[in-house]
């Protein structure tokens, strides 16, 4: 699929802008609806509009992307075409021509090029945010940004204690978050020892910033996989009472059955009511449980927060095949028996600390990653599930509105995310591909090309920037950015050349102490490792279409340059284009290696300023063949 657009096109849509309403439209109001269900939609009214801005300085202010497939996790209009936002909110959401109607004089209309837009995701138990320190992580920022590059706009941090709490808090505050976060504080700790009521000190529900949100509290209710319980029935009811009283969602760590039975009893106690769904009380993990209990959980409308993954993925691990022998593989990750009873449930990744690196690659942590090993059951290493995991797993329909408008719904926030409606916070993520669509053996290949929070882009794929209000999207640039897209060329163990030269040189650029000798052998493979490793990326030593973007990222050249990376593009141009003659490998960018950089640029539609950068000119010679 390729962005480019004709110049007949351009001008339509420009003529049509200027033909339409002279002022902002006004987007239409939709009531809010009473949710009875877990997918129903409470659209609030749209924002007032902020000022008129200028076309160059649009950022997401006034924005319709079109020409796409647009699945929408709105009950009222499942899929779209085109969808309309202004400032932080959603006006629109339909088809061509009436969305397009509505572009006015600054509206930036962007051409998906029928591409997929989804809601963006939210990740419903995370602890990798507040205690990235157990991954290995510098700090929060590094999650942040790697969470973007996924497609999540939304994380939920599953137990916090008091500080991690105030460093996420600290970023919020220097309007330093640019995802949203629901912190789940700790009542107790992992080991059900109690703990100052520090939470108090907030109110249940307060914001800070705009992005962090004192979402409820976190009780750890058993230890051994559900084997050791912290409480009775009587006296965790106790605390809910009180808890619920100040106001406060409760969500509760429970593994086995015995927990579960606990957290329902406890919940109608305290409660003194079966149906307690307006409480939206969360059971975190919910792995092992009768099917007694799952009618239970149901009526009384309990949330299972589960990672829908994890069964294929850890079933090798010994306390979770004591459950599946104590419990039963019946009642063990019964995912589709809890879906068919009607549990309410929303989704995450497993991704434990400490145990395999392979844990922390996009292939898990990513929600494209949580749709693969939920829908296959597929382990570490392609270890296959057994027949009875395969049974239970959902499928990637039932586990995407899991990371969407269910996981909005756990958090109280259905009425303004997880799903694209009028009103609704312009939350999104653009895909390469349609998850719906692509067989579930290649859900993999999926690239997250864009993602957007508040109406802002808060990530943008090298090379995707056509797609990116704000950022480069001018028509000459579009043959490159969709070469860039999809055709990074594909590296790894064996293979040789100027492509794998220039590899070497970005890889020295950033520091790896590795020959550029052009032969991609075990010592460059091992560099690649590394630097994957260092920037959050899938570890699995080749080269291609999340590697190449990060080693480019940020390394811009231009006359007076110098140094490997100067190098590692000169290698390409000679490659590409040939001009022996005019420059030669030294790493200096002087006028000969600018005079061929804008012969390039100019032979392949790119703006001809003699800069070598991410967003048009790396990805072009990477990518395009002599």
């Amino acid at each position: 699929m390729h962005l480019r657009r004709s110049t007949l096109h351009v001008v339509v849509i420009i003529l049509s802008a200027a033909l339409s309403a002279c002022g902002q439209p006004a987007g239409s109001e939709v009531p809010a609806i009473l949710e009875p269900t877990l997918r129903q939609t409470a659209a609030a009214g749209a924002a007032p509009l902020p000022g008129t801005p200028t076309a160059e300085t649009v950022t997401g202010t006034d924005v319709i992307f079109h020409n796409g497939v647009i699945l929408t996790m709105d009950d009222a209009r499942p899929t779209a075409s085109a969808i309309h936002i202004q400032g932080e909110r959603i006006v629109a959401v339909g088809d061509e021509s009436s969305v397009l109607a509505e572009a006015g004089p600054v509206t930036v209309v962007v051409d998906l090029q029928g591409r997929t837009m989804t809601p963006g995701f939210i990740d419903s138990h995370t602890h990798r945010l507040s205690q990235y320190g157990r991954w290995g992580l510098s700090g929060p920022e590094e999650i942040i940004q790697e969470s973007l590059r996924q497609g999540w706009t939304g994380l939920v941090d599953a137990a916090t204690d008091e500080g991690e709490w105030n460093e996420v808090r600290d970023l919020a505050e220097r309007g330093r978050l640019p995802i949203r976060v629901d912190g789940y504080l700790l009542f107790n700790t992992f080991e059900g020892n109690p703990l100052p009521d520090w939470y108090n000190a907030y109110l249940p529900g307060q914001r800070i910033g705009s992005n962090l949100r004192a979402a409820g509290l976190k009780f750890f209710i058993d230890f051994d996989s559900g084997r050791v319980l912290f409480f009775d029935p009587p006296g965790l009811a106790e605390e809910l009472r009180l808890r619920r009283a100040e106001g406060w969602q409760v969500t509760m760590k429970a593994i086995g059955a015995q927990s579960h039975e606990l957290a329902l009893d406890a919940i109608e106690l305290a409660e003194g009511r079966e149906d307690v769904r307006d409480a939206r009380y969360r059971i975190e993990h919910a792995v092992a449980q009768t099917g007694e209990q799952r009618s239970r959980m149901a009526r009384m409308g309990v949330i299972g927060s589960i990672q829908p993954g994890v069964i294929g993925v850890v079933a090798h691990w010994p306390d979770i095949q004591g459950i599946i022998d104590e419990e039963g593989p019946e009642n063990t990750g019964n995912w589709r028996r809890m879906l068919e009873s009607g549990v309410l449930m929303a989704g995450s990744p497993f991704n434990p600390d400490g145990v395999d690196d392979e844990y922390t690659t996009d292939s898990h942590t990513s929600p494209i990653g949580v749709m693969y090993r939920g829908a296959t059951q597929i382990g570490p290493g392609g270890r296959m599930p057994e027949p009875w995991m395969v049974e239970h797993a959902l499928t990637v329909e039932e586990i995407l509105p899991l990371l969407t408008i269910d996981g909005a719904y756990a958090v109280f926030q259905e009425d303004t995310r997880g799903s694209l409606a009028p009103g609704k916070l312009a939350d999104l993520v653009i895909l390469s591909k349609n998850p719906l669509d692509v067989p579930v053996q290649d859900l993999l290949e999926i690239e997250t090309l864009m993602t957007m929070v508040g109406g802002e882009v808060a990530w943008c794929a090298p090379g995707a920037e056509v797609l990116c209000p704000g950022t480069v999207t001018s028509p000459s640039a579009t043959a490159a950015s969709d070469a860039a897209i999809s055709g990074w060329p594909i590296l790894q163990l064996g293979n040789e050349g100027p492509e794998v030269l220039a590899l070497q040189y970005l890889l020295r650029h950033h520091g790896q102490d590795i020959p550029a000798d052009g032969l991609f052998g075990p010592v460059t493979e091992q560099a690649v490792r590394d630097f994957q490793s260092q920037n959050g990326l899938g570890v699995d030593g080749q080269v291609g279409g999340q590697t190449w973007p990060a080693l480019v990222q940020g390394v811009v050249l231009q006359f007076g340059s110098s140094g490997d990376a100067v190098r590692a593009a000169q290698v390409l141009l000679l490659e590409k284009v040939s001009y022996a003659d005019i420059i030669v490998v030294d790493g200096l960018f002087g006028r000969g290696t600018e005079a061929v950089v804008k012969m390039f640029q100019s032979d392949h539609g790119l703006t001809p300023d003699g800069l070598v950068g991410a967003a048009q000119t790396w990805p072009a010679l990477i990518s395009i063949q002599p």
